[in-house]
């Protein structure tokens, strides 16, 4: 199996994210607090200079997120409307129960594709 390569992303503010290059995706692991938009407008700017002839499959591990506002939600938004221009896909996975509601109540779930773990994740790719 491939090594594993890890790139962690710390901009000013309280949202840091790491990167994993997996072998058939790649894992996003969000930590903080979602209130501003410098971590998410890194990441987008990656995932616009993603070569076309990759596979572009994201999972978006939001088990360490512990707060987020309009901001963020936003970010999310712009991130999947990317993914998905470029024939992509994200799936959000171990997503905290308060976010959860958050996304139930403005009727954003709809929109996201979730998943509890990782594995079922990978499955959802294969369907």
């Amino acid at each position: 199996m491939p090594e594993k390569e890890t790139s962690p992303i710390e901009p000013k503010g309280l949202l840091t994210f790491e990167i994993q290059k997996k072998e058939s995706y790649t894992l996003l692991l969000f930590k903080g607090h979602w209130t501003e938009n410098g971590a998410s407008s890194l990441l987008l700017e990656m995932v616009k200079q993603s070569n076309p002839a990759e596979n572009l499959r994201f999972v978006a591990d939001f088990s360490g997120i512990l707060f987020i506002n309009s901001t963020g939600i936003g970010e999310i938004i712009k991130l999947v409307r990317l993914v998905n221009s470029l024939k992509g896909n994200v799936i959000f996975v171990r997503v905290p129960s308060k976010v959860k509601e958050l996304l139930d109540i403005i009727r954003l779930n709809s929109m996201l594709s979730i998943c509890e773990t990782e594995e079922e994740a990978l499955k959802y790719f294969s369907n």
